[in-house]
C-alpha cells in the first residue's frame, strides 16, 4: 500500500461498511492523513474514538448542492490539496417501481448519483483553484450500473448514471496534457457483508430493516477494501469485484441482452434453474 503513504485522502460513507473497512485499511498505512466522512459528526467521532490519527467530518449527500461544496472547499483549505477521494457513501432501495413514490426516487438519486457528482466536482475544482494537477478519484459504484434487478430501480439508475459519468469525465482527463496527474478507478462491487439491506429505503421511503440473504453471504467488506484499495494502486481504470456469475452477467449483457434478462428474470422469479439450461433454452427460442 506504498501508493497511499503521504497521501491526503477523503472518504465518503466511512462510519460504516465498506466505506470503514477502507479507512481501517488506510489507518496502516505510514503517513497517510485520513479525512473519514459521513453524514453524522457525532457517530463519526464515536466510530473513530480510537483513531486519533483520522480526521472526522461531516459530509452529507443528502445536502444541497452549495453545501455539500463548501464542506469540500473547507477540508481543502484546511489540508492544501485532496490527493485522493474514495466516493463510497450510498444508499440502498428495496421496492417495486409502481409502489414507489418520485420523492423516493430523487433521494436515491441524489444520495447515489447526484451527492456523489458534487464531492468529485468540489474536490477537482479545489484542486483546480489551487493550481494543482493532481487527484485520484476512486468511485465505488454496483454492478447493477451494468445490469438492472427486480425491486432495485432507482438505486441500478443511479449507478447506471454514475458509469456513464465516470466514463466521460475518464475521457476528458484523457485529453488533458502529460503533466496532469488526474486519474480515475471505478470499482463495482457484487454483495457485500454489510448493513445495506437493512439501512435500504423501501418505496414509501420506510427503512427495509432485514438482512437480505444475499447480502449476509456476500464478500467481506475487508476483502472488497483491500481489492479496491489495490486496484486504484495499480491505476486500475475499471475493476468488478465479485463472483463469476455475475461478471458473467455483466459481459452478456452487451452482447446477448435477451439471455441477460431470462437470466434475472428467473432470479427475480426464484427459479432455480442452472445457467447452461438457462443458455440452452436461450439458443433453441424455448420459453419457459
Amino acid at each position: 500500500m506504498e501508493y497511499y503513504e503521504n497521501k491526503v485522502v477523503l472518504v465518503t460513507g466511512a462510519g460504516s461498511g465498506l466505506g470503514l473497512s477502507i479507512v481501517k485499511q488506510l489507518a496502516c498505512v505510514p503517513n497517510c492523513r485520513i479525512l473519514a466522512s459521513g453524514r453524522s459528526q457525532a457517530r463519526m467521532t464515536e466510530t473513530f474514538r480510537d483513531f486519533p490519527h483520522i480526521e472526522t467530518c461531516c459530509i452529507d449527500l443528502e445536502w444541497d448542492d452549495g453545501k455539500i461544496l463548501e464542506a469540500v472547499g473547507k477540508i481543502h483549505d484546511r489540508h492544501g490539496r485532496i490527493d485522493i477521494l474514495v466516493n463510497c457513501a450510498g444508499m440502498g432501495f428495496r421496492g417495486q417501481v409502481v409502489d414507489t413514490t418520485l420523492e423516493v426516487d430523487r433521494r436515491i438519486m441524489q444520495v447515489d448519483y447526484f451527492g456523489q457528482v458534487a464531492v468529485i466536482k468540489g474536490v477537482l475544482g479545489s484542486n483546480r483553484m489551487k493550481g494543482l494537477a493532481r487527484c485520484h478519484i476512486l468511485q465505488v459504484s454496483s454492478v447493477q450500473g451494468y445490469f438492472g434487478i427486480g425491486d432495485r430501480a432507482p438505486y441500478s439508475a443511479a449507478k447506471h448514471a454514475l458509469v456513464g459519468f465516470i466514463d466521460s469525465l475518464r475521457a476528458e482527463i484523457d485529453t488533458l496534457n502529460d503533466k496532469s496527474e488526474v486519474f480515475v478507478t471505478m470499482v463495482s462491487p457484487g454483495y457485500i457483508a454489510t448493513n445495506h439491506s437493512c439501512n435500504a429505503v423501501t418505496a414509501d421511503g420506510a427503512i427495509y430493516s432485514r438482512n437480505d440473504e444475499t447480502t449476509a453471504e456476500g464478500w467481506s467488506p475487508d476483502e472488497v477494501a483491500h481489492k479496491a484499495l489495490l486496484a486504484a494502486a495499480c491505476k486500475e481504470r475499471e475493476v468488478v469485484l465479485a463472483d463469476v456469475k455475475i461478471k458473467f452477467l455483466v459481459i452478456i449483457r452487451c452482447l446477448f441482452a435477451t439471455l441477460c434478462f431470462r437470466l434475472i428474470r428467473n432470479r427475480q422469479i426464484g427459479r432455480r434453474e442452472s445457467v447452461l439450461k438457462t443458455v440452452l433454452m436461450w439458443l433453441f427460442g424455448i420459453e419457459a
